[in-house]
Formats: structure tokens, sequence, C-alpha cells
């Protein structure tokens, strides 16, 4: 069952000393701005003077300007070197991200045999003690518990992947067709809840299809898990603003505490643990649209639902 389909809506004063070159040595850009900026004045004097000088009258000495100059030199130097330290520092962090990336799949591997393997015998123990009932719900918890923990480490595993990737691999992606494959994929669980997903057209964009999908299957999940009294009701739509694409997310469900709005966004935040999750979902997307250089935010909450915007580039498909 595809996403019900909506038609779409119609320096100081002059006189004063200049430092010198070894004066500024071991000072930070800011201060090299600062100085900078404090001789300015002293620079326009004498150009002002003499561009509008009486004719026949003597041109400043050019050892004057340069001693004047020194000071945006220090400047211009002091900013290379810090971009050259920033570029220097992004390289280490990159590897860093990427260190990261590896153990955590590493760990990841380690770890999901074993927890099925949790789950296998703990799902199997509630057939074997049917008629103890205390000791299956023993059981169950732990079933229960050790699903959370599945969830939980494929979502780090993803998080660090996103952390760490490289340049996406982009191509056109019509977020139609997209968003008809999330509801497909959930259809068990929005007819379980008596959802209905619904949007209004919506744009062919460039990125990667797969993170695309999967920033709408959490905005999908996360309506349909965070519901209200009445049966969830999801709704998506499309506007060009410029040169993006403002894209909603709207829907009937409890709304998110006051409290929590501004770390909605952050690893590991939930606003309530009644709710089963990770608390990854919305990091993940996030970073996601980020990546594709749009941004993302709580756009209204309250007792009557939750709208959630973001951005996409509205770049030229071919």
């Amino acid at each position: 069952m595809s996403a019900e389909r909506a038609e779409p809506a119609r320096g100081g004063d002059g006189g004063q000393p200049v430092p010198q070159a070894a004066a500024m040595a071991g000072t930070t850009p800011y201060d090299l701005s600062r100085h900078a900026l404090e001789h300015g004045r002293g620079l326009i004097e004498v150009v002002v003077g003499f561009v509008g000088s009486e004719p026949g009258r003597v041109a400043p000495d050019a050892d004057a300007i340069m001693e004047l100059l020194a000071p945006y030199e220090m400047v211009i130097s002091g900013y290379r070197e810090t971009i050259t330290q920033l570029r220097r520092a992004n390289q280490e962090l990159s590897q860093v991200n990427r260190d990261l990336a590896t153990f955590t799949h590493a760990m990841a591997h380690d770890l999901r045999n074993p927890l099925a393997t949790i789950v296998m015998w703990a799902s199997l123990g509630q057939d074997l003690v049917a008629e103890d009932a205390k000791v299956r719900g023993n059981l169950s918890l732990i079933e229960g518990i050790a699903e959370h923990a599945i969830e939980l480490v494929a979502d780090l595993t993803e998080y660090a992947a996103l952390e760490a990737a490289d340049a996406l691999q982009k191509e056109p992606v019509d977020l139609n067709v997209t968003l008809d494959q999330v509801v497909a994929d959930l259809q068990s669980t929005i007819d379980a809840q008596g959802a209905v997903v619904r949007a209004q057209p919506l744009p062919v964009v460039v990125g990667h299809r797969l993170q695309l999908e999967r920033v709408l299957q959490n905005l999908v999940e996360n309506s349909v898990k965070y519901r209200g009294e009445l049966p969830p009701r999801v709704t998506f739509n499309a506007r060009r603003r410029d040169d993006f694409w403002l894209l909603r997310c709207r829907d009937n469900g409890r709304g998110i505490p006051p409290k929590f709005r501004d770390r909605v966004f952050e690893p590991f935040a939930r606003g309530t643990s009644a709710v089963p999750g990770s608390g990854l979902g919305m990091a993940i997307c996030q970073r996601i649209i980020q990546a594709h250089g749009g941004k993302i935010w709580v756009e209204a909450s309250g007792g009557k639902g939750t709208t959630l915007a973001f951005t996409l580039p509205a770049e030229a498909v071919a």
C-alpha cells in the first residue's frame, strides 16, 4: 500500500605609534585584527592626504606606508596559519571518525550474535515453562532487553558510519517513490496502529537514496510510536523556498514535552522511557540532513501533534 496522495495546493589616531612586526609575534589572529583596526585610521589619513594634496606637495615616505601596512601583513599571515592548523585538525578528526566507525562495526559484529542467541533461548524458554507465569514473565523481560540491545547496536553502527562517511554518492531521488517504499516496509505496524500516511506531491532531489529513505522511515515510525489517543495521522508536504525545498512531517500525536524540544536531536535523548527505541532516530535524521546540506528542526508541537520541518537543496536533476 502506498502513501495516500493529496492533490497539490495551487582605528586609532594617525599620530599613534605603529606596532612593529617583532612586537606582534605570538599574538592571536584576534589580537592582530585589533591592532590593525586601531592603526587603520592612520593609513587612511596618509593615503587620503596624498590623493588630495596640493600640486607640488611631497608624497608620503614609502617606508612610513610600509610600516603602517605591517599589522595587516601580520593579520594575513596569522589567518593563513590558523587555516592551515584547522585543515590539519579536520584531517585528524576525519581519521578519528573513521577509526571509531571501524571499532563500532567490529563491536556490533561481536555483540549481535550473542544477543540474538539470548533472544532465541529466552523465547524458547517461555514455551518450555508455559505453566509458570513468573518465570515466563522474567524470560519475556530478558527477551525484550536483548531485542532493545540489538536495536541499539544497529543504530550505533549506523550513526558512527554517518560520522565517518566521505562524500555522498548522490543520485536523483523521487521522494514520492521513497515514501511509498517506507510505507510498504512499515505496513504491518501502520495497520496494527490504524495509522494513515498521506502526502502531497513531493519533489525529486539529489541525494543518497537509502539515507533519505531512512529519514522518512524514522519520521513515520516516530509519529506512530508517539501516538495520542486517536489513530495516527501522518502528513508530508513540500514547498520550494528559493534554492531549497522545505518539507514538513505533521502528525496528531502526543507532542514533544517543552523541556525536551531543544534536545530532541541529541543522541540517546528520549522524551519518555515508556516508548521503546534507542534514542538515536532523530540524531540519525539530523546527521543525514546536514550531510545533504540541509537543516531539520521542530517547527511546532503541542497537544494536537508535532510538525517537524527540514530542508534539502533544490539542485538541478539531470
